[in-house]
């Protein structure tokens, strides 16, 4: 018996373990968001659950607008806070059936579940206007932000949804930047 329980903690353990290091492996470090593998492992499931389920779900793309010169002029310790700010900010905005991930760089994608074309674009404006109010390290940040939707009946994959999305962060940053531009499929 005594041998019974003693395999039993140690398998919960390496359960525990495994579960420790999925976490490492797909949440980025500095954000605490997913990170890109993340991203690319539970996507592709959220879009199909979505298909076959039948409901909306849409895709936000956000780039911070001149985080370059932030680096450039306050150093990338400065930076860095700057990032950790926008993923608390993303982290606390969503809901826990969402997917938000640092893509790279300056760059998030948040996929929302269950969120038609009208309620994506009230949740970017607002997360707009958040953004722009955060001032992380009392510097003033905003983005530009790239928005698509797949509608009820719509199939699309990851790819397409994402080249949508950039499509319209670089219409955005074209229109003068920290605003929310929405491509439909």
């Amino acid at each position: 018996m005594h041998n019974l329980i003693t395999n039993k903690r140690l398998l919960d353990k390496v359960h525990d373990q495994c579960r420790e290091l999925f976490a490492l492996a797909t949440t980025d470090q500095l954000t605490g968001c997913r990170n890109r593998h993340g991203l690319m492992d539970f996507s592709e499931n959220f879009l199909s659950q979505a298909t076959r389920d039948g409901y909306p779900i849409s895709l936000l793309l956000l780039d911070l607008d001149h985080f370059k010169q932030v680096n450039d002029t306050h150093g990338h310790a400065v930076g860095d806070e700057v990032l950790e700010a926008i993923g608390k900010l993303l982290n606390a905005s969503f809901r826990e059936e969402d997917l938000v991930a640092r893509f790279g760089g300056e760059e998030f994608i948040v996929l929302m579940d269950r969120c038609d074309a009208e309620s994506a674009k009230i949740t970017a404006e607002d997360l707009r206007q958040k953004i722009e109010r955060l001032k992380p390290s009392n510097l003033q940040i905003s983005a530009s932000i790239g928005l698509t939707s797949m509608e009820i009946g719509q199939d699309a994959n990851f790819e397409t949804l994402f080249s949508l999305a950039d499509k319209s962060v670089y219409k955005a940053k074209g229109l003068g930047r920290n605003c929310v531009v929405y491509t439909p499929i």
